[in-house]
C-alpha cells in the first residue's frame, strides 16, 4: 500500500467525448496533473519523527488546499532529514520496503514540486 500525491491545475478543463459506437457525446471535467508523487506507508513513523506526516498525509484535515501552503512545512521537515541521516535510518521499515533515502527523495521532489506549482491543489489518495 502506498501514498499517492496530486499537485492539480485549480482551473477544471472541460473535453467532449463522442462514442465511437453509437456517437453520443458526453462532456468530461477535469482538473489537469501537474506532478505527481508516490511513497510506501511503511514510511510514516519517518514521517512521524520529522513532523510530516500530518501535512503529507492528511493535509485535507488541516485546511493544507494549495501547494503554496505546503512549501513551509516541507522545508522544515526536509531540514530535520537533513540533519541526523543515521537517526532516520534507524527506523527504516525491517521488512525492507522504503528507505530514508526514497523518503528524503520523495519530500525533496514534492517540494520542488510545490515551488514550481505553488497555486496548484493538493490531493491525496490513501
Amino acid at each position: 500500500m502506498s501514498l499517492d500525491v496530486y499537485l492539480e491545475e485549480e482551473e477544471v478543463t472541460h473535453e467532449e467525448s463522442i462514442c465511437g459506437e453509437c456517437g453520443n457525446t458526453r462532456k468530461i471535467s477535469y482538473n489537469k496533473d501537474l506532478w505527481e508523487g508516490n511513497i510506501t506507508h511503511n514510511l510514516v513513523m519517518m514521517a512521524v519523527e520529522c513532523g510530516l506526516y500530518e501535512a503529507v498525509w492528511r493535509p485535507e484535515e488541516h485546511d493544507l488546499k494549495y501547494a503554496e501552503q505546503m512549501i513551509p512545512i516541507l522545508e522544515t521537515g526536509l531540514k530535520k532529514l537533513l540533519q541526523n541521516p543515521s537517526r532516520f535510518e534507524e527506523i527504516e521499515p525491517d521488512n525492507g520496503w522504503g528507505s530514508y533515502d526514497g523518503f528524503r527523495d520523495f519530500i525533496h521532489k514534492y517540494l520542488r514540486a510545490c515551488e514550481t506549482y505553488p497555486k496548484a491543489i493538493i490531493k491525496v489518495d490513501r
